[in-house]
């Protein structure tokens, strides 16, 4: 029973030391003076497709957790008062082109006319003339008494006779003049309707254009808001989409990391559910205001303290990369490095080794189905395994006082007296049936032969009676 005892005190010393050595391991990066982390949330901007104009919804044709391309069409309004109203502005079109057409019809017969007066009005000024000059000779020739008082008089009234159909040549050419003033006014003015019925027309076909609602960038749909039928003011919601190559961890740190943080740091991302693949992301904000930590920081001590909001958003280009296997809202940690100058620790490396084996895991999901982040961490392999273990020992050098022979030797004792003990523990545990076995045999044998000496008793007993 002691034995027994002493075995189970030293696996129990075995299980607090392998505790210790991996709590060890798995917080030398807070122990990194390099390195500053806080936990967030994979975040990424939301884009609310909305119904610029009051409507409503005809088709929706995408469903929750889709994703779309840019230009991809996903709502379409319902557009039957609009299409009507197109037609009524072309018929407006139409109609202001034909008004045009007979201006420009006015203008022409007017101008012909105009040129048919004026061509006129030379002619008779030609005879206004000639009728003046016979005047003015007749008249000399009455001073004289070289002609009659009926000549003169005749000469006169022919003069003013060519005279007036001169005036009224004039005025006549005036008016046409105004009249064709009048067509090319109207010209402009069909002209103007013209415009005015295109612009019409633009702008309804603007808004048919609206009605159909298109993802401005490639991403994930994440809430239909609106349902087919329902109808839509004009602003209202009817898609949430997130913008999958802007994503970023919000997290927050003390001041006293906060202000060696600067825009641009590095930073790497080792979410929950994929703790083998930090993914690397740049600073792109650090809060100028200090601000009581949110209640979403993990532990009580660091919401009682004054903290900057940092953010970091993840390499683009790898976002784009494996875009089919984004998610938001994934939990992790964020790690940046406040000290420029010093190494990536091992873990948080992103080495082409990493990238090649996440290609590969990529390539795998493509084609085998869709897989969560979570799937494919537990799709890790015994070698990938190995590996990882194999770094964890590696991280040990790292470790500030650290003896590695010691632990290995402490590890090798522990294991050779847990070997030592188990094989007491056999040995005591093979006596024990031993002695179990001899104690029931005994037990058996001290049985049997009283039920021998009763035996022979009840024999013994009417011998006797005989006898006497």
């Amino acid at each position: 029973m002691k034995k027994i005892i002493i075995a189970l005190l030293v696996l129990a010393a075995i299980g607090l030391g392998y505790y210790a050595v991996s709590s060890w391991i798995a917080n030398r990066l807070y122990r990194n003076p390099a390195l500053a982390g806080g936990n967030g949330r994979i975040e990424a901007t939301e884009i609310n497709i909305a119904a610029r104009l009051a409507g409503k919804v005809e088709r929706i044709r995408v469903l929750e957790g889709d994703k779309v391309n840019a230009g991809q069409v996903l709502v379409v309004m319902q557009t039957n008062v609009l299409v009507a109203d197109l037609a009524q502005a072309e018929a407006k079109r139409e109609q202001a082109k034909a008004e045009e057409a007979s201006a420009f019809a006015k203008i022409a017969s007017r101008k012909a006319s105009l040129d048919g007066m004026k061509a006129e009005l030379e002619r008779t000024k030609v005879v206004m003339n000639n009728a003046e000059v016979r005047y003015n000779r007749y008249k000399n020739l009455l001073t004289k008494e070289a002609t009659s008082q009926q000549h003169f008089e005749t000469s006169e009234t022919e003069w003013l006779a060519e005279k007036a159909k001169y005036a009224t040549a004039v005025a006549a050419i005036k008016e046409e003049e105004a009249n064709l003033k009048i067509a090319e006014a109207e010209a402009l003015g069909a002209k103007a309707n013209i415009l005015a019925a295109e612009a019409e027309i633009s702008r309804i076909k603007a808004d048919i254009d609206d009605s159909i609602l298109k993802a401005p960038l490639a991403g994930r749909i994440q809430y239909r808001v609106a349902e087919p039928g329902e109808v839509l003011s004009a602003g209202g919601r009817a898609l949430n989409m997130v913008d999958l190559t802007d994503v970023y961890m919000t997290f927050f740190l003390p001041e006293q990391a906060a202000g060696k943080v600067r825009i641009g740091s590095d930073v790497r991302i080792v979410l929950d559910a994929a703790p083998l693949y930090p993914l690397p992301a740049k600073v792109t904000y650090v809060a100028a205001v200090a601000q009581f930590t949110p209640k979403t920081v993990e532990t009580q001590v660091e919401r009682q303290k004054l903290m900057f909001r940092i953010k970091a958003h993840i390499d683009r280009t790898l976002l784009e990369r494996y875009i089919d296997i984004i998610k938001t809202g994934l939990p992790g940690m964020a790690w940046v490095k406040i000290d420029p100058a010093a190494p990536w620790p091992e873990e948080l490396e992103v080495s082409p080794e990493v990238l090649a084996r996440a290609e590969k895991v990529r390539k795998e999901l493509i084609e085998g189905g869709y897989l969560s982040p979570s799937e494919v961490v537990q799709s890790e392999t015994a070698k990938q395994a190995g590996s990882r273990f194999k770094n964890e020992a590696k991280l040990l050098k790292q470790i500030e006082g650290a003896n590695k022979e010691t632990l290995i030797d402490a590890e090798v004792k522990a294991a050779q007296q847990l070997s030592k003990t188990k094989k007491a523990s056999e040995d005591a545990s093979t006596k024990a049936a031993e002695l179990n076995a001899k104690s029931r045999q005994a037990e058996v044998d001290k049985i049997v032969a009283e039920q021998k000496k009763a035996d022979e008793a009840a024999l013994k007993a009417p011998a006797d009676g005989v006898a006497k």
